[in-house]
């Protein structure tokens, strides 16, 4: 089982000094050599060089959902440029998933986080996933999706209408949620951390898991809340919803 972190430069901080970098495109293969890297604050200066090179950024940490203020840079010096004998380059897929079950009505409230307001943490993969599917927007389109869901499953919650979360997820009783409805999120009280289940370029699973405190009549309890979704042909139905009370609180 592997279990990794999924941006497109999922593993960059294995990039030491003398490793080498290949970009491909449909003409040529462009191959420059590691000189350094580090971990910057957003706003760093990086200057020009005197001879062709490369500068590769990803926001840091590695797995994050959210924009962070720090940035990982590898810098590189073009070593030779050699013509492709082949012409027709293989592209990673560009796979999107979409979240089943929601009704019109709640998709016109707004499910994004434009729109809501929730601390993204971090996004994990388990399993065996391509390498095509690693370097693609396959991995944050799935997150996107699984964000989606939570969001629908939260306002469908506080409108505490049955007939709504049975389209939503119509394995789940309605009781699964009313607590939620019947009491308010007052906070979260961390990150929201999500992780898919992937073989090959197929997902399986993806879950967000989530530490809120509800507003209750006897004050405020603090629970872990967790979503699951089941993912077929790449659409994503809500099979899960469980509220843990947090030990100690």
């Amino acid at each position: 089982m592997r279990h990794t972190n999924a941006t497109w430069f999922h593993h960059i901080n294995q990039l030491k000094a003398g490793a080498l970098i290949k970009v491909v495109n449909k003409q040529e293969t462009v191959t420059f050599r590691v000189a350094r890297a580090a971990v910057v604050h957003v706003g760093t200066p990086v200057t020009n060089s005197s001879n062709s090179s490369l500068v590769l950024e990803a926001c840091y940490p590695l797995n994050a959902l959210y924009l962070t203020p720090y940035r990982y840079l590898v810098w590189a010096n073009m070593v030779k440029a050699t013509k492709n004998r082949e012409q027709n380059q293989s592209l990673p897929p560009n796979t999107q998933y979409t979240a089943q079950g929601i009704p019109s009505a709640v998709k016109k409230q707004g499910l994004t986080l434009a729109t809501n307001y929730m601390p993204m943490g971090t996004l994990s993969v388990h399993g065996h996933p391509s390498k095509n599917w690693r370097q693609s927007n396959a991995p944050l389109n799935a997150a996107d999706a699984t964000t989606t869901l939570f969001f629908a499953a939260l306002h469908i919650a506080r409108a505490n209408n049955a007939q709504w979360w049975h389209q939503l997820a119509p394995t789940l009783p309605f009781s699964k949620v009313q607590i939620i409805g019947k009491e308010s999120v007052q906070h979260y009280l961390s990150r929201a951390n999500e992780s898919e289940s992937v073989q090959g370029n197929m997902v399986s699973q993806t879950t967000l898991v989530i530490d809120v405190a509800l507003n209750t009549p006897t004050g405020l309890h603090d629970y872990q809340l967790k979503t699951t979704n089941e993912v077929r042909n790449n659409r994503l139905t809500l099979t899960g919803f469980t509220l843990t009370p947090l030990s100690g609180h």
